[in-house]
């Protein structure tokens, strides 16, 4: 990825964005990410996802981001990079899972895409497709029986 590898570094380094420069910084090498066009940048996007940001608006962009790449490809992306989440980026993780569930073409290719993935990352996103649930059944206990019907 060469420069690219760089961008998400940059991206990594300035995501709590505590002062103009880093959220300069962070902006900054958002867009040269973007502007790539490749798909494979979204590991990095997802590393730079952190729950202690003091600019929400500004992480908004990664979401953004994220959510212009689509196909198999970006979907195993993006599944591959949901685990390393959890612990520094929870709450992202859980509103970027909310947002699949509620698109029904893309509930179904991350429902096929899991259906592929190692034990681990299944066991880790199941059980975040659980609590989802469980938390708001009225609104995503339909949804997230739809992705866990691939799984079986």
């Amino acid at each position: 990825m060469g420069d690219l590898g760089q961008e998400a570094q940059r991206l990594y380094e300035n995501r709590l964005m505590n002062t103009e420069t880093e959220v300069r910084n962070f902006e900054e090498a958002l867009e040269e990410l973007y502007r790539s066009g490749n798909y494979r940048i979204i590991g990095g996007l997802c590393k730079a996802f952190d729950d202690q940001t003091e600019q929400d608006e500004v992480m908004w962009g990664l979401v953004h981001a994220i959510e212009a790449f689509d196909g198999e490809e970006a979907c195993a992306e993006l599944v591959k990079a949901m685990p390393e989440m959890l612990e520094r980026a929870n709450e992202w993780l859980k509103l970027l899972t909310r947002r699949i569930l509620n698109h029904k073409d893309y509930r179904a290719l991350y429902g096929a895409t899991l259906s592929k993935a190692d034990k681990r990352t299944k066991e880790l996103l199941v059980a975040l497709l659980n609590e989802i649930k469980d938390k708001n059944p009225t609104k995503y206990e339909a949804s997230v029986l739809e992705v866990l019907m691939y799984l079986t």
